[in-house]
């Protein structure tokens, strides 16, 4: 009985590769990213790559000069807190695994739509008081509700009216946490939204030397 040959290499590389394989190979970036090892700059060009390949030989050079296996990625939090202020972030902006949002009298707004993000899912918790919170994600993006309890107060999840939203983006936004008389919404950007990320993409082309 004949052993069973290995398949060629030249053969495998050109295989069609699945979703769950770029998915794979966009993990292994945001490790790297997380790392150190390459930059946010190299991480968005590189994760772009990995989902408009279709082959297993335009996915391998992607992630050819790192380990294969990485290290575990540092636990990432970022804490912002609005005490009757207004707290933004917004542009490319390096997205942490988790957020912990406290506001009393405040206002949040967390814009991911530019934003490059270093893990699949993203926890979002809040402690709010007479304050509201506005994430704007890219189209596609799965929100999930992880024990949100607001009294007196108001959530929203879902698309709003769209005008060029981004859509490389693949990762969850879990949220959790309580409030009091305070609203929570989740959402793509709408028009107005477009306009002034228009507005101020001109208004940095004027400012700049």
């Amino acid at each position: 009985m004949s052993e069973q040959q290995p398949e060629p290499v030249s053969k495998r590389l050109a295989q069609r590769a699945s979703d769950d394989d770029r998915e794979q190979v966009v993990e292994r970036l945001r490790d790297a990213a997380s790392e150190g090892r390459i930059d946010l700059a190299e991480f968005e060009e590189r994760m772009t790559l990995a989902y408009q390949a279709r082959t297993y030989g335009e996915l391998e050079p992607i992630t050819a000069d790192l380990p294969e296996i990485a290290s575990p990625a540092p636990q990432q939090e970022l804490v912002l807190r609005a005490h009757g202020s207004t707290v933004r972030r917004e542009g490319r902006w390096p997205v942490p695994r988790r957020i912990d949002v406290e506001a009393k009298h405040g206002a949040v707004r967390l814009d991911m739509t530019e934003a490059v993000v270093l893990a699949g899912e993203v926890a979002v918790e809040v402690d709010l008081q007479h304050s509201s919170v506005r994430v704007l994600v890219p189209e596609g993006t799965e929100v999930v509700d992880d024990g949100l309890v607001l009294k007196w107060g108001s959530v929203k999840y879902g698309s709003d009216d769209r005008e060029g939203a981004p859509q490389r983006a693949r990762f969850r936004v879990r949220l959790s946490g309580e409030g009091s008389h305070s609203s929570v919404a989740v959402t793509t950007p709408n028009v107005f939204d477009a306009l002034v990320r228009r507005l101020k993409l001109r208004w940095r082309r004027f400012a700049r030397p």
